[in-house]
């Protein structure tokens, strides 16, 4: 399911970076990638970002318009530097305090896409 609304918008014309706290050594990367391609998600060997540290600096210089993230302190990092992030519903973030839009699967997640298409259109 994951995958098939990832791949889906792309197909709608949307960019997908993939933006992770993994460490950024040669066989953790060469991991990721192996299992981004096993599991058919979009990958192009140019939208993988490693070591993200600070989600939030590494999305506002990549210009990502909206970013999900089920990381409470990732989460707050992309909300300082003014990202919209959409929290993915985990146990650990249940209790996140703040009030941020969350969902529960990908099909909700492309359903929040368009409605924030929508949004931003009217703003342009």
């Amino acid at each position: 399911q994951r995958q098939m609304c990832i791949r889906d918008s792309e197909r709608d014309g949307h960019e997908i970076f993939y933006v992770t706290a993994r460490p950024g050594f040669e066989k953790i990367r060469k991991i990721t990638v192996e299992w981004l391609q096993k599991h058919h998600f979009p990958y192009n060997g140019k939208n993988l970002y490693m070591n993200a540290q600070h989600k939030g600096k590494i999305a506002k210089k990549l210009g990502i318009d909206l970013f999900f993230e089920d990381d409470p302190y990732h989460i707050d990092k992309l909300r300082e530097e003014g990202i919209p992030t959409v929290i993915m519903d985990m146990h650990y973030n249940r209790d996140y305090g703040e009030k941020v839009p969350r969902i529960n699967n990908w099909i909700e997640g492309i359903a929040y896409i368009r409605q924030f298409e929508k949004r931003l259109s009217k703003i342009d």
